[in-house]
């Protein structure tokens, strides 16, 4: 009952602790803010307005109740650092950070379209297999870049890929994969230096295996992420056949390899992405059977392997 209790008081010190500032707020003396834009479970982002020249921009600060909870130290000097590190013209650009009203906060350029998240989900947008191998390889060469710059992102997901159109003159813009924009990254909340120690789980040691996976601070995070990514737009093709039962003595959660039909090439691929099979080590060996998977779905035809 205890235990009740107390989680009941949480929940109603963070929902006061936690509640967003009002519009018009005004903080470092130069940005105004307009409107929450959501609450994760670190912290709290707004759309702000730049006083000087009128332009929106994005503003990320920490919750409040984490302090309550001894939650780890602000994160968001780090996120800073980050931003800085992996300047890209398909990454917000770090605007400043600041201390106010007892907290850090992160000033970044909005990234305005649509996430991929919301596209596939409300607007029911579909991608056939070869675009969703070129939409998925065009993050991949923007992971790449950030892997180049030191940095593992370890939050590659659809919610965190906001489509924004290609400027003219954009040929990697061009083409079905591309004809809602090109993927940017936001969100590098959970970006670390390749290498570093990944955070403790705490006294909770049954960690799931893909929470593992995902959070470890090298690139093979970012890759098991792509494979999941990847499967997301595959998925959004699938009929899926509601009602159907599972051959007697099948499993009723038969998973991918049974429910989608694909090429050998882009199966395999899945398999080493998913560390089903031997996980890829480096990026050569990765682009390698991921350019195999394009041609393979650009002609339509593919060799088993």
């Amino acid at each position: 009952m205890r235990g009740r209790k107390g989680n009941r008081f949480a929940r109603l010190l963070a929902s006061l602790l936690d509640r967003p500032l009002p519009p018009g707020t005004r903080l470092a003396g130069r940005y105004e803010l307009v409107e929450p834009l959501g609450m994760g479970s670190y912290g709290l982002s707004y759309l702000a307005r730049d006083i000087g020249d009128g332009t929106l921009c994005v503003l990320k600060t920490d919750r409040l109740s984490r302090r309550w909870r001894r939650r780890p130290p602000s994160s968001l000097p780090a996120e800073a650092e980050a931003l800085r590190a992996c300047r890209h013209e398909r990454v917000p650009r770090l605007l400043g950070l600041f201390r106010e009203r007892g907290r850090w906060w992160i000033a970044m350029e909005r990234k305005a379209g649509p996430t991929l998240e919301s596209l596939l989900i409300e607007d029911a947008v579909r991608f056939t297999e070869a675009e969703a191998l070129a939409f998925a390889w065009d993050v991949a060469l923007l992971v790449k870049e950030l892997h180049s710059r030191g940095y593992v992102h370890r939050d590659v997901r659809p919610p965190n890929l906001v489509l924004v159109p290609p400027g003219d003159g954009d040929a990697a813009g061009a083409g079905s994969a591309f004809r809602y924009g090109r993927a940017h990254l936001i969100d590098f909340g959970l970006a670390r230096i390749i290498g570093s120690e990944p955070e403790k789980a705490g006294a909770d040691t049954d960690v799931p295996e893909e929470k593992r996976l995902r959070r470890e601070c090298a690139p093979r995070a970012d890759w098991y992420a792509l494979g999941h990514l990847l499967l997301f737009l595959l998925y959004s093709s699938y009929p899926g056949a509601p009602g159907d039962e599972p051959p007697a003595g099948e499993s009723p959660d038969p998973g991918w390899e049974r429910e989608l039909e694909l090429l050998p090439q882009t199966r395999r691929l899945l398999k080493r992405l998913l560390q089903s099979e031997r996980a890829y080590e480096s990026w050569p060996a990765l682009e390698e059977d991921w350019q195999a998977a394009l041609l393979a779905s650009s002609c339509g035809v593919s060799s088993q392997s």
